[in-house]
């Protein structure tokens, strides 16, 4: 009995060990930031791609530094909808319209609802 107990237990261990390692990294942990682009995009070291470091807000209301990489400078006033995981890791950014825009941000990047 002692032995069947011990067994189940190592098999229950091994399976949560590959149940997680399968899984992708970071899906569950992330959440998309919302950023209105004020001020020039700084030159990547690259050379050939542009880094924002601008404060973003989520879905909730909490307010966090999002860095993103883009191809090109964005215009004065665009919005940006950037994927963020609680590691830092941000995602490919997206530009969004005013409608597109919760409902809830609506009235912190000062749009109309």
């Amino acid at each position: 009995m002692k032995n069947i107990t011990f067994f189940v237990m190592i098999l229950g261990c091994l399976s949560a060990f590959i149940l997680g390692g399968c899984a992708e990294k970071g899906a569950v942990l992330e959440s998309d930031f919302y950023v209105q682009i004020h001020g020039k995009a700084e030159q990547a070291g690259n050379k050939k791609d542009y880094v924002y470091n601008v404060e973003g807000i989520n879905e909730d209301g909490k307010k966090k530094v999002v860095s993103f990489f883009v191809d090109k400078p964005c215009q004065e006033g665009t919005l940006v909808r950037v994927p963020r995981r609680y590691d830092g890791y941000t995602g490919k950014p997206n530009v969004i319209k005013a409608e597109d825009l919760p409902e809830k941000l609506k009235e912190q990047f000062h749009m109309e609802k």
